[in-house]
């Protein structure tokens, strides 16, 4: 500020303006704009086509900060032609990359490239810090197109540019974007160390900003992990990390006083206390979160209402300074002209009344247009929580469906080694003429097909119901007949571990529902309580009419039972699937088919199990067309 009182020269003015804006415009974007305002007023007045193209960039990024897009890529491509006049490659590389990142918060991901492609021979000639930012920009819209290997390049490209120009800033941000990938692919080890890079780079240049985030990705990663750990002393070692870090995040937020880290603090929390099944302490986090995120929208709301107030100000000293100017002038007419002194009096009262009386509807008309802002910014409030609430829904079925992947392809990989293992143990005995062990092979073979067959077939049906691909045709159906059905299927793995299957459904019982979900339904079920029967056991099918027009199939084993935990998670995708009783290995997705197939039916599936005593599925099936 002190350089810029001390001079006159209206260009390093104006470039100081720029240069004040861009400190501000990631901490106070009103600040931000303030200084824009005199940067573009400065040059304007001078004709300093270089200082309009610099607050053309300032408003496109506070436009962008803002999520006002349209009105950020229009000012942007303003910029691209002042500074195109003025042949300036620098700033020019400068615009592309910018509107290149604008183009991606839109999701515009072929604009997003195209600009930034404009950026990168430019901005490669200047040794400036600018080419590393650009490289981490090029790596997240390959990141999120999952083009991962292109993403790694570029990252790994800010990286050295980083290292090259000893920048820490452009270190930590790539660091974090590639711990970022290894964190979406359930890559946790990687992902904790760059974390931990990332928050020591933090803490060297004294971002406390950054160290909080880092703080908050150690403190989530480290939670991802405790859950997915079944050493119970791990368990321990992760859960303290992951609340040390969230500690050390809450406490850097009141330093800084950051309401919103505040909260994402208190909510991780309250997250780390809930897994632990400490219910108390969860509770206060989550009032601690709830209370934070209530101030943060009463804030947001003060903060529209003042700058609305200063708007209208402004605006309200423009109308009276005009006042002021036309009354003046009617006043040196007045006394010019003093001999028609009575019809200029006349005249000017007839003119302050008109003035006051476009004066008194411009104010109506500002009264009016503060309230459209008012309701345009409630509108937006509720849409941003919407947006929240989606991008929540949205991360938290991308891991979902990161998991699923996941565990399909570690268990397709251990059958399809033992079917070419078999079978060239089968090839080799048929090649010497020894069948001693051929019987025994051809069994194995044909029992890992068949398991592969039924879990590409799960694999298959909940790929087709995500999509919305596998329509619900609903018919009356005899239920006794598809029971009857499904207990042929699994007659050779029952007979095997000699398990009684009794059915006791009526031959006259019917349900309305979709006959080829209901089978896959009811086959799954039974296969899964032969798995967990023990030898020369007994699985029982029965079916109750309920007085609310749905009828419960019930299929119990007196096997192994489960324990509350795991009946907690049995219809979600998992990395673990207890094994049978005769070591029978599973994914539990069709289980987690049975329960779409029961919805999509217009019903549910439910389950109850005692450990050591055995399991029953429940299936609520409507009996007539009555909900559908």
């Amino acid at each position: 500020m002190e350089e810029l009182n001390e001079t006159e020269d209206y260009r390093k003015q104006a470039d100081l303006l720029y240069r004040l804006s861009r400190e501000f415009v990631y901490e106070n974007t009103d600040s931000a704009e303030i200084y824009a305002d005199k940067c573009f007023v400065i040059s304007e007045n001078k004709g300093y086509t270089k200082g309009i193209g610099l607050s053309s960039i300032l408003y496109g990024t506070i436009h962008t900060l803002r999520g006002k897009y349209s009105e950020a890529v229009e000012s942007f491509m303003k910029a691209i032609k002042l500074f195109e006049t003025l042949n300036d490659q620098h700033y020019l590389g400068v615009v592309y990359y910018k509107l290149a990142y604008t183009y991606y918060e839109m999701q515009e991901y072929t604009n997003s490239l195209k600009y930034n492609r404009m950026a990168l021979p430019l901005l490669e000639k200047v040794e400036s810090g600018e080419i590393g930012f650009l490289y981490n920009n090029i790596g997240l819209v390959y990141s999120d197109i999952d083009r991962i290997d292109s993403a790694m390049y570029f990252y790994n490209l800010a990286i050295k540019e980083g290292q090259k120009n000893s920048n820490d800033t452009i270190l930590l941000y790539s660091f974090g974007n590639i711990a970022n990938l290894y964190y979406n692919n359930n890559d946790l080890s990687r992902a904790i160390e760059l974390y931990e890079k990332v928050k020591s780079l933090s803490i060297k240049i004294g971002d406390k900003k950054s160290m909080v985030v880092s703080f908050l990705n150690l403190s989530e990663v480290y939670l991802e992990a405790c859950t997915i750990s079944k050493n119970e002393r791990e368990q321990l070692r992760l859960r303290r990390l992951s609340i040390l870090n969230a500690d050390s995040a809450l406490v850097l937020s009141n330093e800084i006083n950051s309401l919103i880290y505040k909260s994402y603090a208190y909510e991780q929390l309250y997250l780390i206390y809930k897994s632990a099944g400490d219910y108390k302490l969860a509770l206060t986090n989550y009032e601690l979160f709830y209370e934070i995120s209530d101030s943060l929208k009463q804030t947001e709301q003060s903060l529209a209402v003042a700058k609305m107030e200063r708007d209208y100000q402004k605006e309200k000293q423009s109308i009276e300074l005009l006042n002021i100017k036309k009354t003046e002038k009617k006043q040196n007419i007045i006394i010019l002209i003093g001999i028609l002194g009575i019809i200029i009096i006349s005249t000017l009262l007839i003119l302050l009344s008109l003035l006051y009386r476009k004066r008194v509807l411009i104010n109506r008309l500002l009264t009016e247009k503060n309230e459209n802002i008012n309701k345009q910014n409630a509108k937006i409030s509720g849409q941003r929580d919407k947006l929240s609430e989606l991008a929540f829904e949205l991360k938290k079925l991308n891991k979902t469906k990161d998991k699923f992947f996941s565990v399909l392809a570690h268990d397709l990989k251990n059958p399809f080694q033992s079917l070419c293992g078999f079978s060239e143990l089968l090839m080799h005995q048929i090649k010497t003429e020894d069948y001693s062990n051929a019987q025994k092979f051809s069994e194995v073979i044909h029992e890992t097909s068949y398991n592969t067959y039924i879990l590409l077939e799960n694999f298959l049906n909940w790929a087709r119901v995500q999509t919305g691909v596998l329509k619900y045709h609903p018919e009356i159906i005899n239920l006794s007949e598809i029971v009857k059905e499904s207990i042929e299927i699994n007659r050779y793995t029952s007979e095997v571990k000699q398990i009684r299957i009794r059915s006791k459904i009526e031959e006259s019982e019917q349900v309305f529902a979709d006959r080829y979900m209901m089978t896959t339904t009811l086959r799954n079920l039974i296969s899964n309580a032969v798995k967990y029967s023990n030898p020369g056991g007994e699985i029982v099918i029965d079916s109750k009419i309920e007085n609310d027009g749905y009828q419960s199939i019930n299929v119990k084993d007196f096997g192994v039972g489960m324990k509350p935990e795991v009946m907690r998670d049995l219809f979600k995708i998992s990395n673990y699937s207890a094994l049978g009783t005769q070591e029978e290995k599973g994914t539990g997705l069709g289980l987690i088919i049975c329960k779409e197939f029961a919805v999509l039916n217009k019903g549910d599936l439910f389950v109850s199990s005692v450990l050591g005593e055995g399991s029953t599925f429940t299936v609520k099936i409507p009996t007539t067309q009555t909900f559908n």
